[in-house]
């Protein structure tokens, strides 16, 4: 049943079936412009495809000017937002670049990024469908618009010809040419897979079915493949009812079945699904291993206040759950590893789209809840395990953890994980951002020939290094050398007008020089400067009251600098070759 939900939601995320559609049907309809201006091609999902002028893979889409004339479209809008045409005006300021040829082509690249030039929106388009309009500078009268659905990866979807009312896919893309490529052919699409009756036995003939649809429309076979474990090698032609296809097998004794299933197209494009279970005689409940900690340090204590690992797993049925002579396991090699006993049923019972958690501490002796394995904090398996021993309900392979963050189903029961930077044992998961976590990792405070600025000149310097797991725009922050300072007109407030300076990675570095000129020099030059006899620094957040780190230091020598080591740690050494906006070797 994994395999079967994990498919189903990978085919909904390469839906393209449904094309696309002019914005006809609204009620109330904007007036149209006589502008022959067309948008004629578009790119939703673009990895690696098609890059602007600076080498990003960003979404786009075209305008043709039908016209015999060239047509300067600066002062007009662009939009993703049918309810509001004018989202993005493109500047008047560089007609050179916003003038479209007779009968020729122009790019706009949507990425959010108008810093880039005057062709770059402010928004970005969706893969999964949503509308694109150009309106006049009026910022009401439409000149072209048009809704479309989810979108392929790195393909494009255009009018053909150049103008038409057709529209097909490109691969590859003609961004800034006429649409005259061969349209792009797909493999077929296997969805909505079922088995029925829910309850098998014995003598149960099974009913496997799938829809089954070709974006070209020329499906040629679907074939079920089947058998016992080691036998996967019967087939059968599925039998088709519009887009459904089906066929029965059976019956089976009580062992499990695996099949999968093959589309094949007239041009020989295939689509396979994978290797699914039938399990006759058991129908494993709607159980998810639905959050876990693999390294609780301070975080979550059992009812013994002890911190240790521990999972979480939830009911996502109508009906309540017994999981006592279920097992639970670290290994998937073992499903028996432990089982889950039986004697206290008002414990182990789960009611619907509620939660229960198992502390995994090898201390069995506290209590039922307790379970004979530990998680491993660098990473392994976890499985919950029908009692038959055999059939899986649930299972994650994880990577290495990090302390007192909790990993889990985002929502509940779905097929997206997250780290859970405040962990929720037993209640809903909560996404959110992971906590701000800055260091001061480096300064020199007596820079005479080291490491020069980008204007040549040997100042002082702060080093900042993001410890966290997210990314963090210091941009309203302070930076000081006297935390005492009466008034905040004394430490320095790192601007917002430059947020590509001032943004640093997870595991990045920030670089900022303590020399007295950040009026004349930019935002990364401190209105301070360190004392080499020793001094003080300081960086807190933008609410000037918290603290995110500080150094008090003494004496300096020249050209040498004064760090953590490693990166973020509690050791500060002397450092004879400076490692500015690096990795303190």
């Amino acid at each position: 049943m994994k395999a079967l939900k994990i498919l189903m939601l990978l085919v909904i995320g390469i839906s393209f079936l449904a094309g696309c559609s002019t914005d006809e049907d609204t009620i109330g309809p904007p007036p149209e412009s006589s502008l022959e201006l067309y948008i004629n091609e578009f790119m939703a999902s673009n990895d690696a495809a098609v890059t602007d002028e600076n080498g990003e893979y960003d979404d786009w889409f075209e305008i043709y000017n039908a016209t015999s004339e060239p047509v300067d479209i600066g002062g007009t809008y662009v939009s993703d937002d049918p309810t509001d045409r004018s989202k993005w005006q493109i500047p008047t300021s560089s007609p050179t670049e916003t003038t479209i040829p007779a009968g020729g082509h122009l790019v706009i690249w949507c990425d959010k990024q108008p810093d880039q030039g005057a062709l770059h929106a402010d928004f970005s388009l969706s893969g999964g469908g949503e509308s694109i309009s150009l309106a006049d500078s009026d910022g009401i009268t439409v000149i072209d618009d048009l809704t479309y659905e989810g979108q392929t990866t790195d393909i494009s979807y255009g009018r053909t010809p150049d103008g038409a009312d057709d529209w097909q896919y490109f691969d590859p893309a003609t961004p800034g040419e006429s649409n005259t490529g061969a349209a792009a052919t797909f493999p077929p699409v296997i969805s909505n897979i079922t088995t029925s009756p829910e309850e098998l036995t014995e003598t149960t003939i099974i009913t496997i079915s799938a829809d089954v649809v070709d974006p070209d429309g020329d499906l040629s076979t679907v074939i079920l493949t089947y058998g016992e474990e080691g036998t996967v090698n019967q087939t059968v032609s599925m039998t088709p009812d519009g887009d459904t296809y089906s066929a029965d097998i059976g019956p089976f004794a009580n062992s499990p079945i695996y099949y999968f299933i093959t589309a094949t197209d007239d041009a020989n494009k295939t689509a396979e699904t994978a290797t699914l279970t039938i399990e006759i005689g058991y129908v494993a409940p709607a159980l998810f291993i639905n959050e876990f900690m693999a390294s609780n340090e301070t975080c979550c204590p059992d009812e013994n206040s002890e911190y240790d690992d521990w999972i979480e797993i939830y009911n996502g049925s109508a009906v309540s759950v017994d999981i006592g002579g279920m097992y639970i396991t670290d290994t998937l090699d073992e499903l028996t590893l432990w089982q889950i006993p039986t004697s206290d049923p008002s414990l182990t019972t789960i009611q619907p789209e509620e939660f229960l958690v198992l502390w995994a501490d090898k201390e069995t002796d506290q209590g039922i809840l307790h379970v004979e394995l530990k998680l491993s904090g660098s990473g392994e398996a976890v499985g919950l395990v029908a009692p038959d021993g055999t059939t899986v309900i649930d299972s994650l392979t994880y990577g290495e953890q990090t302390d007192d963050v909790s990993y889990g189903r985002i929502p509940d029961g779905s097929d997206t994980w997250e780290p859970i930077y405040t962990p929720t044992p037993g209640q809903a998961n909560q996404g959110g951002e992971p906590p701000i976590i800055l260091y001061i990792n480096e300064f020199m405070a007596s820079n005479e020939t080291c490491c020069p600025d980008e204007n040549s000149e040997y100042d002082d310097w702060v080093e900042i290094y993001n410890g966290g797991d997210g990314t963090v725009n210091l941009a309203g922050m302070y930076l000081t050398d006297d935390h005492y300072a009466e008034g905040l007109a004394e430490w320095y407030q790192i601007p917002d007008s430059d947020p590509d300076l001032t943004t640093v990675e997870p595991g990045g570095f920030l670089l900022f020089w303590f020399d007295k000129q950040s009026e004349e020099q930019g935002v990364m030059h401190v209105n301070q400067k360190l004392g080499g006899s020793g001094d003080e620094i300081y960086l807190i957040d933008a609410d000037a009251v918290t603290l995110l780190d500080s150094y008090i230091y003494t004496e300096q020598e020249t050209d040498i600098s004064f760090g953590r080591s490693p990166d973020g740690s509690d050791n500060w050494e002397s450092m004879t070759a400076p490692t500015p906006g690096e990795s303190n070797q």
